[in-house]
């Protein structure tokens, strides 16, 4: 299990900055900035500092949302339990960003944000749900056959 933890961390992180470089690029307008101007003014207007910090913070953001992805692997929990605790570290962790980066305008930017995270969640929570009922039909009707032989 902690190996897979390490690798999952290990892809997130990556993940977290690209994710985050996207968005800096399509809402940035003429003039992409990887900062808001909140976290430029916190680092004493330090451009390194603040794009540093902005990296390391969404970077560890991406390690934790993949990272949370390890709850659907413990047999005994219920699938309910690990995604409400996987979808909790993606919406507070974006709490978190957005708190210590100075990302938007306030608590209803946030909201947004939280919504399109809840949707976003949602659908690629359906699109494994669907392909993970598939694969079980598979291997009952495998079972089924292997019985009749």
């Amino acid at each position: 299990m902690g190996k897979r933890v390490l690798i999952l961390a290990a892809i997130g992180f990556p993940m977290g900055v690209l994710i985050a470089f996207l968005i800096a690029c399509i809402g940035g307008g003429s003039e992409v900035q990887f900062f808001s101007e909140t976290l430029l003014s916190r680092m004493g207007g330090n451009l390194s500092a603040a794009t540093a910090v902005n990296i390391l913070v969404c970077g560890l953001y991406g390690s934790a949302c993949m990272v949370g992805t390890v709850f659907y692997d413990m047999e005994r929990w219920p699938l309910a339990l690990a995604t409400v605790l996987h979808y909790l570290i993606v919406v507070l962790g974006c709490l978190g960003c957005f708190l210590l980066l100075g990302w938007g305008g306030g608590i209803r930017d946030y909201f947004i944000t939280a919504g399109l995270q809840t949707a976003i969640f949602f659908l690629i929570w359906l699109i494994m749900y669907l392909r993970y009922k598939a694969q079980v039909k598979e291997l009952n009707e495998l079972n089924q056959k292997n019985k009749q032989r």
